[in-house]
């Protein structure tokens, strides 16, 4: 809920790792029920997803030298978050903010939905690998995320575990017409322009 988020973003400026400002939040309770919760953060102008990023840069502006630049700025991004002791537990590509910072150039990674993230004092190459497992790259790119990341060859238990969690996120993707087919059907309805 909401405050899970305040706590975690406060966590993690204290440990000087960007996430936006949480301002407030609110939950309304019924029992042990949560029926409402708002978590209200400072408004960030000029940021793109690191999804954006990499499209733009996929089909726009296919430089390689500015993939591997936007890696470098995530990838450290990311092991900062997690050297903080924080498990983000759904670091898709659209959970990572940047800031422009000229062309070809990123700056000030933010993470944002941090609901489901967990705080400790450090994380495992298995957490570490659950965590980068859902980040979406191309194969020889995610090699040289990881590599990026670690700053040498990850160990042989992160390779093992990150296999592990990418078999498992892309059965969770696969199956999920089938778990959730009437918000899956309406999404569908939505994508193709009916109304």
């Amino acid at each position: 809920g909401a405050c899970r988020s305040w706590l975690a973003a406060t966590a993690l400026q204290q440990a000087a790792v960007g996430t936006p400002t949480p301002v407030a939040c609110c939950e309304r309770w019924d029992g042990n029920r949560l029926k409402e919760s708002y978590l209200v953060t400072e408004f960030l102008d000029d940021v793109v997803s690191f999804k954006d990023a990499l499209l733009h840069l996929y089909y726009e502006d296919p430089v390689c030298e500015k993939i591997m630049t936007l890696l470098d700025c995530v990838s450290e991004g990311v092991r900062n978050m997690h050297e903080a002791g924080f498990q983000h537990n759904d670091l898709g590509n659209q959970n990572i903010l940047l800031s422009p910072a000229g062309d070809g150039y990123w700056r000030d990674p933010r993470f944002v939905d941090l609901n489901r993230g967990r705080l400790c004092k450090s994380l495992t190459a298995k957490e570490r690998a659950r965590d980068i497992a859902r980040i979406a790259l191309p194969s020889d790119l995610l090699r040289a995320f990881v590599d990026k990341y670690y700053g040498v060859v990850p160990p042989d238990e992160f390779v093992r575990w990150q296999k592990h969690y990418r078999r498992r996120y892309a059965w969770h993707n696969v199956t999920r017409r089938w778990r959730h087919p009437l918000r899956e059907s309406s999404m569908a309805r939505v994508s193709a322009g009916e109304r």
